[in-house]
This record gives C-alpha cells, sequence and structure tokens, in this order.
C-alpha cells in the first residue's frame, strides 16, 4: 500500500514540475533578450578586480530578478559597438563600468537597444563599492525607467553616505556554507547572500548584544533552497517562511549559529521529505 502512495506521490510531483516548465517556457516567449555583457577593457582600470567581479555578479542576478528580461549570460565577452549588428532587432544588451577614481567608486550602467542602437546610460558616484551593491537593484531600474521615457544619459548623482549603524562592526564579505558563494554584509541593516547556483537574496540584519539576525527579504524562490531536489524546491518555496539566521559572534572573523528554513530529509528507504528546520552554521571572513 505504501508503495502504491509513494508511487501515486512521484507522478504528482512529475506533473506540477511539468506545470511549472511550461508556464516558464510559456512566460519567458513574451520577453525580450537581454546580453549581459564585459566592460570593454579600455573604458576603466579597477584597482580591486574582485570588489568589481562581486558588483557585476550582483547587478546580473537582479536584473535576473527584475523578470523583465530572458538573461544570457556574456560575462566572458567584452562589450563592443560592433556586436549590435549581431544580435536580432528585439535583443538588448548591457554592460557596467565599476571603478574608483580619485577615491570614489563610478557605476556607469549601459542599456542598448539592438535595432536603433540607441543607448541609455545611469551614472552614480559611491563613497564605497558596498553603495553600489546596496543600490543596485534600483539603480537597474532607474536605467529601465530612463531607458522607456527616452532619456539616453544622466549626470552623475552623488549617494548620500548613510550613518554607520550598529551593523557596522560586522560588515564586510563572509564565508562559510556549501551552497553559498559569500555573504555580503552592509552598514545600515542590510545585505546581500550570493548563492553558487548564482541566485542572490537580499537580507535585513541586525544586532542584539552578541547577537546577529540575518532574515530574508527577497521574495521566495526555489533558487535559494539548493540542497533540496529543483522539483521539490518549486512547489515548496512559494510557501515557506523567510529564511534566517540567528548568529553569536565569536570574534572578529567568527561567527556561529543555526539557520531556520526548508530542510530536506531522506528515511531508511531514500524517500524525501521537506520541513521547516534548523541546521548550524558558521560565518567566517
Amino acid at each position: 500500500m505504501n508503495c502504491i502512495i509513494q508511487c501515486r506521490l512521484k507522478k504528482l510531483v512529475f506533473v506540477f514540475s511539468l506545470i511549472f516548465i511550461c508556464l516558464a517556457v510559456y512566460s519567458q516567449a513574451d520577453k525580450p533578450a537581454l546580453y549581459f555583457y564585459a566592460a570593454p577593457a579600455s573604458s576603466s582600470s579597477p584597482e580591486d578586480p574582485a570588489a568589481v567581479k562581486m558588483t557585476r555578479d550582483l547587478l546580473f542576478s537582479q536584473l535576473s530578478s527584475l523578470d523583465l528580461f530572458v538573461i544570457r549570460d556574456k560575462r566572458d565577452t567584452e562589450y563592443s559597438p560592433d556586436l549590435i549588428k549581431k544580435h536580432a532587432a528585439n535583443d538588448f544588451l548591457f554592460y557596467a563600468e565599476i571603478y574608483e577614481k580619485n577615491g570614489e567608486w563610478l557605476s556607469k550602467m549601459h542599456l542598448i537597444e539592438a535595432a536603433s542602437a540607441k543607448e541609455t546610460v545611469l551614472q552614480n558616484s559611491y563613497e564605497g563599492y558596498y553603495k553600489i551593491l546596496m543600490e543596485a537593484k534600483s539603480s537597474l531600474t532607474a536605467l529601465i525607467k530612463q531607458f522607456n521615457t527616452g532619456n539616453t544619459s544622466s549626470a552623475p548623482q552623488e549617494i548620500p553616505a548613510q550613518p554607520a549603524a550598529a551593523t557596522g562592526n560586522i560588515s564586510g564579505t563572509w564565508f562559510g556554507e556549501n551552497h553559498i558563494d559569500k555573504i555580503v554584509l552592509l552598514r545600515g541593516g542590510r545585505g546581500f547572500v550570493i548563492f553558487k547556483n548564482g541566485a542572490s537574496m537580499n537580507i535585513s540584519v541586525s544586532i542584539d548584544g552578541n547577537t546577529v539576525t540575518a532574515v530574508q527579504q527577497s521574495k521566495p524562490d526555489a533558487s535559494f533552497f539548493p540542497e533540496i531536489p529543483r522539483e521539490t524546491a518549486l512547489i515548496k518555496a512559494p510557501d515557506a517562511a523567510p529564511i534566517r539566521w540567528e548568529l553569536t559572534i565569536k570574534n572578529d572573523s567568527l561567527m556561529q549559529g543555526v539557520k531556520s528554513g526548508l530542510v530536506a530529509e531522506y528515511d531508511a528507504a531514500g524517500v524525501l521529505s521537506v520541513r521547516e528546520g534548523s541546521t548550524p552554521v558558521e560565518w567566517h571572513r
């Protein structure tokens, strides 16, 4: 009897997976393609290539999360005007120049329409590259809005400095979970979790005494659960509670605690079950 029930459950999971895939394909068919290129090497000479790469990867993830385009990854190819001729009329091209100059960081985002070669540029200046990360999504939204309103360029804008918050002493880049590439904690109570599968999650960050609490702020996404089989994550993620970390500061470079969210378990027969639970985690820098 149990075998029959398990077989039926597996068939249901398979059917739901097909439905999700069909819906995804259908929704993408109505979206234009956006090709995300690397900035021309001659456009800037970054003093901190790692910071530039992190910022570029986050922009790629945030563009994907806007769900306005079918994103094509060309980050290994430098942008050149000659590339426009090779694209279909309804394609868009994007690249971002991120570099440091005279003690400040500059972000210059380019959005090009292949049909007309119309180029829209959004340029901002920041006190530090972490500010670029904080404003990534809003800057991309502003760039697209600027394109739609017909403006092709903008003067540099100064992003006002935010007051240092209690989270200042833990700000920086952290590591420590198998499926996570890095965790970026920012001053002001915000941060990002960048997964190895390319997903990016916005988090809120607070500190109370020696305890750090980080909570998911992004909308639910199956990509936030890479340890769970994809077809199951697609079903479970929409109703999952926000992922939450409760960490104790051990020293300047180590935090330990628990992560609460969906966890996958297999019984002795290898049958998968997914539930809300907690797992021990360790972050270090």
